[in-house]
């Protein structure tokens, strides 16, 4: 009868915290009693409830290996102990940055350098912070550190060297950290933790169950992680290592270790929590540890212990029904010119379903970025049409009449995304001289009308749901120059009020054409949307470079075609 009672009372406890409440002592007491198959299906549901069904895969590597001056109990590194282990100062760069991208193409979400020793020298902090920078040059993954008990301006060079999440484990409680270190002490992590995100950093931190704790102690360090607002908390198990002083430590009873986790869930509800080292050490390598309320892992070795291969890990996990968290902080890949749409669509005036494609130069690719997007919106079942103003150097149609010209980059647009219009219906003015347009207009003794070109643009645009206007050239360029008038590019887009995109190259200048043509917008008042870099090579440590660049220059999302 009582233990129904509990189980009912926790039952009412998984609503509460799905609906925003936190556990006290009192209620986690009832936790402690429930059985533990309800306890571990409670704890799924407020997993499930909370997150976005994706599960989270991290690596890491041994930077630094040994001669740790600190005294942690647990640890084959310390120098205390009698332990034979590998031991080395920070590794090289390329070793490092190879093992990053390995772990990326294996579906791998984030990689973590970790170093033994109580904390950094200057000249070990610049290695790394080298290597983070190379790293983020070269993939996407996301990037965290683990270097023990660094001061504020360390944290800063690493975030600003790539890194987002710091990893500190407090380990365990307070109220028993005494017992694992006199090195240094908990108060000094709790420090550290508190830099790290007064310099912008997500923290990792959690702890070891088996140390000698009980379940109490475990308690104590999940509500103090809670009060710190940690982003990710990993749950290691002991793996008793021989000539440590907790060599001769049982092994946690599993029932011990998921009751603990689900606990966990209740008071951790929206975190990470992740399965860590010693998952070996269980018979079904944490299947029930992940039905426990886990919702992400440590793969692969730890430091001076084996681990499980990531692709067994991944065939696990996607046969649970979950899908493998994909890299996505500031991720190269998330700015293919395929997600264009995230930025084309997104919530603006009723009177703004347009797009002004201009340029940073002349042939920069304009009507090739134009037909690609045309496609993707088309795609997306979305009723899109393209328009060109001006265009001058036309192609004469053979077809018909060597005199008669035909907009070839409405011809080529039409048939990229299967446009159900002809050339020249999509183009106002049409000049046959590969010339600027105000000069191509001069020799045709043709005048361009900006009320002309508004009749024709809203002719299309009222009647579709998106509309591609491509400009001529670079954006400042001369539409038409008369007597009394000089008609810039500009005019056009202040006339029909859309914003731009601006599309650039990827090679050395880029970074030069994207910043002026981008200010010079700024003060024309006209708005960039976004910047696209044509002609893109993602494994070039230039292109790639130029793109991180140009985002933090214009502070505009920077996308990339091929």
């Amino acid at each position: 009868m009582e233990d129904n009672l509990y189980n009912l009372k926790a039952k009412k406890l998984k609503d509460m915290v799905i609906n925003g409440y936190e556990v006290d002592l009192d209620d986690i007491e009832i936790l402690k009693y429930c059985d533990l198959n309800i306890l571990c299906e409670l704890a799924c549901q407020i997993r499930d409830a909370l997150s976005d069904g994706e599960f989270d895969l991290c690596t890491i590597i041994n930077g630094k290996s040994g001669n740790c001056s600190e005294n942690c109990s647990f640890c084959a590194q310390s120098s205390h102990h009698n332990v034979t282990v590998d031991k080395y100062d920070i590794l090289e760069k390329s070793e490092i940055v190879n093992s990053a991208i390995k772990n990326y193409n294996n579906k791998i979400n984030r990689f973590s350098i970790v170093t033994s020793g109580r904390s950094l020298k200057d000249k070990e902090l610049i290695k790394l912070c080298n290597t983070f920078e190379e790293i983020s040059l070269k993939c996407p993954i996301n990037l965290c550190s683990s270097n023990g008990l660094l001061t504020y301006e360390q944290l800063l060079r690493l975030k600003k060297a790539g890194v987002s999440r710091y990893h500190n484990n407090l380990e365990t409680s307070k109220s028993f950290f005494s017992n694992i270190c006199t090195t240094h002490t908990y108060d000094d992590k709790v420090k550290t933790i508190k830099a790290a995100q007064k310099a912008g950093l997500k923290i990792c931190s959690g702890g070891i169950f088996g140390l000698g704790e009980n379940l109490d102690h475990r308690i104590e360090m999940a509500l103090d992680l809670r009060k710190l607002n940690v982003d990710s908390v990993p749950i290691n198990i002991l793996n008793p290592i021989s000539n440590t002083p907790l060599e001769n430590n049982k092994i946690l009873n599993y029932d011990e270790i998921i009751r603990s986790i689900s606990i966990f869930r209740f008071i951790l509800p929206h975190k990470n929590i992740r399965l860590a080292g010693g998952r070996i050490l269980l018979d079904d390598n944490g299947l029930k540890a992940i039905n426990s309320g886990v919702d992400s892992m440590i793969s692969g070795d730890m430091l001076t212990t084996s681990g499980i291969n990531p692709t067994d890990d991944i065939k696990t996990i996607e046969s649970m029904g979950f899908s493998i968290k994909k890299t996505n902080d500031n991720g190269i890949l998330e700015d293919h010119i395929s997600n264009i749409s995230q930025v084309l669509l997104e919530d603006t005036n009723s009177d703004k379903k347009a797009i002004f494609i201009s340029g940073a130069n002349t042939d920069i690719g304009k009507t090739y970025i134009s037909g690609e997007i045309c496609s993707i919106l088309k795609d997306s079942n979305i009723d899109v049409t393209y328009y060109k103003p001006v265009l001058s150097g036309a192609h004469l149609d053979t077809n018909y009449d060597n005199n008669n010209l035909i907009a070839g980059d409405c011809k080529y647009v039409i048939e990229r995304s299967n446009l159900n219009k002809k050339p020249n219906e999509l183009c106002s003015y049409i000049f046959r001289q590969a010339y600027s347009p105000h000069l191509a207009s001069f020799i045709n003794e043709k005048e361009i009308s900006l009320d002309i070109i508004k009749n024709d643009f809203f002719d299309l645009y009222n009647k579709s749901d998106y509309t591609i206007v491509e400009g001529c050239g670079g954006i400042v360029c001369p539409i038409h120059k008369s007597q009394y008038k000089l008609i810039m590019q500009t005019d056009i887009i202040k006339m029909l009020n859309i914003d731009i995109i601006l599309v650039i190259g990827s090679d050395l200048g880029s970074i030069n054409q994207a910043v002026t043509t981008f200010e010079y917008c700024i003060n024309m008042n006209i708005n960039v949307r976004a910047i696209i870099m044509n002609k893109f090579d993602t494994t070039n440590i230039k292109h790639i470079d130029n793109k991180k660049m140009i985002e933090q220059l214009t502070d505009k999302r920077v996308f990339y075609c091929e």
